[in-house]
């Protein structure tokens, strides 16, 4: 009773790979599941992670204060204070790179949110999420539904 195909993202996909091999491997041993069960999945596809830049100050002691994307506006915070920014790391919140899907929703629309996410990049890599990669989405997305409609509104010729 293996799982044909596994997909996850490679963080999940180790612990639940570890997890189920040493159960699996236990049932084998103890007579509760055939040999052939000793790998419980036959295939394992890993996904790639999201990305963004990560944003910090330093304190007085010089340790990382780390500041969410949505308070950053041309490098600085809004009361000016320039901020380091560190290239493309996976979304953490203890780093405050995440972006809240929320207000991407609410922005541009959950359409434009899939889009980006299944068209920027191939599965198995990783994607950075960028302000500006969501508004092309939605811009192209906007054009599509524009296009749609139009030939919605063209007169049918009957014949």
């Amino acid at each position: 009773m293996n799982v044909d195909q596994y997909i996850g993202g490679i963080e999940h996909a180790i612990l639940h790979l570890l997890y189920s091999r040493f159960f699996a491997r236990a049932m084998v041993k103890t007579g509760h599941l055939p040999e052939a069960a000793k790998e419980p999945f036959d295939a394992l596809f890993t996904q790639g992670m999201v990305t963004h830049e990560i944003y910090l100050t330093r304190d007085e002691r010089g340790r990382p204060v780390y500041h969410l994307p949505e308070d950053i506006t041309d490098g600085k915070l809004a009361d000016g204070t320039p901020v380091e920014i560190i290239p493309s790391a996976k979304m953490s919140k203890s780093k405050k790179n995440v972006v809240d899907p929320v207000n991407i929703v609410s922005s541009f629309g959950a359409d434009t949110a899939r889009w980006f996410m299944l068209s920027d990049s191939p599965p198995e890599r990783d994607v950075e999420w960028t302000a500006s990669g969501a508004e092309a989405s939605h811009r192209f997305l906007s054009r599509l539904w524009r296009l749609a409609d139009q030939i919605r509104k063209v007169p049918k010729i009957s014949t």
